[in-house]
């Protein structure tokens, strides 16, 4: 306390000095209208670079998780490559799907029915009931397309369900959302007499024409059995975080029209 006492006292002549030239600076700034846009463009500009500064921190800090963005995203381009492998070796196997890749313009995940909008239209081949997927799980399904842009209904619904499957068990199951948490589906009545475990991967099922089999949807993190009854409810962790999705994939598939003809058939032949 004695030596800040003693540098004060030493230095108070240097400290009214500075504290007067402050005040002085103060008062021609606020009566002197050129003085005070050449001190406002000056503190434009130094705001402007301590905010780029403060955005190249915040990259640096995020790299590590775009690097694992971008690993996924490696690993979803190698299974593909593979699939290729696959069709030139056993060319009686038809490719199904195409894929149009997209970036979200917006998102919301706080209301019953949770919309995404992407940068991709009708000019880009865009169209209604298109399932959307990211490297990190199944998204939603096209529910509106302009020009230049689509709005997909995301699996953040509670009008409908995705039609997955428990992968370790290949036992079919319907993935809903129950208007809470953005995070997370349920999957309701689910037998007990299953084995079933946290951490199972659940995918889709492949039994609809809009999403392709096997796209990652979420892992279970929470079963219970429901009282006086011989079933689980299930809680799922969705792979995608709907609040921060970004890279995303429309789905093409080159045989809906003639599947939804056949199954619009066969509803008519019974």
């Amino acid at each position: 306390m004695k030596n800040l006492i003693d540098f004060i006292v030493r230095h108070y002549f240097a400290a009214l000095f500075i504290i007067f030239e402050i005040f002085n600076l103060v008062l021609i700034v606020e009566f002197n209208e050129y003085q005070r846009q050449i001190f406002f463009s000056f503190s434009n500009s130094i705001s402007a670079s301590l905010n780029s500064a403060a955005s190249s921190v915040i990259d640096y800090f995020n790299l590590k998780k775009e690097n694992a963005k971008l690993s996924q995203e490696n690993a979803l381009l190698k299974k593909k490559i593979e699939a290729l492998k696959t069709m030139k070796t056993k060319p009686e196997r038809t490719q199904l799907f195409d894929f149009i890749p997209a970036k979200v313009v917006s998102s919301t995940v706080a209301y019953q029915n949770n919309f995404i909008t992407l940068n991709k239209g009708k000019d880009a081949g865009v169209k209604e009931d298109m399932s959307v997927v990211s490297p990190q799980g199944v998204v939603g399904v096209v529910y509106k397309v302009s020009k230049h842009f689509s709005s997909v209904l995301s699996v953040l619904n509670v009008k409908t369900g995705v039609s997955a499957k428990i992968k370790r068990l290949n036992y079919p199951c319907l993935v809903r959302w129950d208007g809470k948490d953005y995070r997370y589906g349920k999957i309701y009545d689910l037998p007990s007499h299953l084995v079933i475990n946290k951490g199972d991967s659940i995918v889709t099922s492949g039994f609809s024409a809009i999403y392709p089999e096997n796209v990652y949807v979420g892992k279970i993190v929470k079963f219970e059995k429901q009282n006086n009854r011989n079933f689980y409810n299930v809680t799922v962790e969705y792979g995608v975080d709907f609040k921060t999705v970004s890279n995303v994939h429309i789905v093409i598939n080159k045989y809906k029209a003639e599947f939804d003809s056949l199954q619009q058939t066969s509803v008519i032949d019974e």
